[in-house]
């Protein structure tokens, strides 16, 4: 489809080609969870180990705990205030996900199982290479040790990190993690060929429990998808068009918000309203904005919404993969994260956002209270100012070509492993 970002997962480019003696690399991580992120980063980086190694045999293991599967589906049905009287939304909504998980390169064989023991069982041997991340995958807060994210039990396997993340863990929690899964941790680090890790927190939680390993930082793999804005939208606006009554010929403000920003969603939209009147037009996206002119736009699928910020001129973003892929497709954001720094630590979006030099686009929103209207109200202005596009797309484009050269030491790593591998072949 025209909308979507060309696929390099199909049968007539891998199915036919693979064989017994192509090295096999599996990627572990969430990909089937109700969020366009995760899913996101997780096609971005199966697509540019593909696109990097082309005769190599690439797919995410489609593992995800019963635990997991069971909140996914509620979470269908109940989202936030509102979503019970847009239950209808919800169940599209869920149904464009399955359509954007269809189009993962997943394995043969799905595991849905909080049985660590059959896990591993089914993941171990598998694979030549295997890549823990990205995401939150080494957040053991929800998962708890032993987990199948830490790889441990697949040393059969070379094992890797890409921008794995320990995102939500406080700092000051490592000293309460218990011998035996300190112990546990470091093992299973040690284990590992090359570390990469999204973020500072990750780095010291990997340092804590084993300070003399070489840890790497990763760009979120979601910037691995390249420049977006030169990406045919034609499909995605007519459909846009005939369900939603979509103008793509009106600039248009995106909101990717939820309730956990309170009454500042509401407070936004209506001083949007008040300052621009009718000369913009307002959407909605993943959770229901009754202030916004398009409401909620629920049906995406995970590939149609990553290119939809191409049609905005602005998107003001809770969620980090919103604000990323909205840099993506050079569209100005605002990203407006409800998180709370954990220990003096940035969030992952301010995280970001500072590495790519970006960080006046970032405003701290736990509620509508806490925020400097006036500042960001002008922001809003200098992102929509014509005589500031330029400028803002430069500024995008350079700090997203910084944060992305911190995959070459994943991926030189990868070549080297992919050789060796090879080399045993033969």
């Amino acid at each position: 489809p025209q909308n979507q970002i060309p696929l390099l997962f199909n049968e007539n480019l891998l199915g036919a080609e693979r064989n017994e003696n192509m090295v096999k690399v599996g990627i572990l991580t969430y990909h089937r969870s109700l969020n366009y992120g995760a899913v996101m980063q997780a096609y971005c980086l199966a697509e540019e180990i593909q696109k990097r190694f082309p005769d190599v045999s690439v797919e995410i293991v489609d593992y995800m705990s019963k635990k997991m599967n069971r909140y996914y589906k509620m979470i269908t049905i109940y989202r936030g205030k509102e979503s019970l009287i847009h239950l209808k939304e919800r169940i599209e909504m869920y149904k464009a996900f399955q359509k954007g998980w269809n189009e993962l390169p997943l394995s043969d064989k799905k595991i849905i199982s909080d049985n660590y023991e059959m896990v591993m069982k089914n993941i171990n041997g598998k694979y030549d290479i295997l890549i823990s991340g990205s995401d939150a995958v080494w957040n053991f807060s929800k998962r708890g040790i032993p987990n199948p994210y830490f790889l441990m039990g697949c040393e059969s396997s070379t094992l890797m990190s890409y921008a794995a993340s320990c995102n939500g863990l406080a700092v000051s929690s490592f000293s309460d993690i218990a011998s035996s899964e300190k112990e546990y941790l470091k093992k299973a680090f040690s284990a590992f060929k090359y570390i990469g890790v999204r973020d500072a927190q990750t780095e010291m939680l990997v340092k804590y429990v084993a300070p003399e390993l070489k840890v790497f930082h990763n760009c979120d793999p979601s910037l691995l998808a390249g420049d977006l804005s030169t990406i045919d939208r034609k499909a995605l606006i007519n459909k846009l068009k005939k369900k939603y009554h979509f103008d793509p010929n009106k600039p248009t403000i995106a909101f990717m918000m939820s309730n956990l920003n309170g009454s500042f969603r509401a407070q936004l939209a209506k001083k949007i309203k008040e300052k621009y009147g009718e000369k913009y037009q307002t959407v909605s996206l993943y959770s229901y904005n009754k202030y916004a002119d398009i409401p909620y736009i629920a049906d995406l699928t995970p590939q149609e919404w990553s290119t939809i910020f191409g049609l905005f001129q602005l998107t003001i973003s809770k969620y980090f993969h919103g604000t990323m892929f909205s840099l993506l497709n050079r569209t100005p954001v605002i990203a407006v994260s409800a998180e709370k720094s954990i220990d003096g630590m940035p969030n992952k979006i301010s995280d970001a956002l500072e590495r790519m030099q970006l960080s006046d686009f970032y405003f701290s929103t736990v509620n509508s209270e806490s925020v400097d209207w006036t500042m960001l109200l002008n922001k809003i202005d200098e992102c929509l100012s014509m005589e500031m596009s330029s400028t803002i797309k430069n500024r995008i484009s350079c700090g997203l070509d910084k944060e992305r050269r911190c995959a070459e030491s994943f991926f030189e790593t990868l070549g080297e492993v992919i050789a060796d591998q090879r080399k045993s072949v033969d």
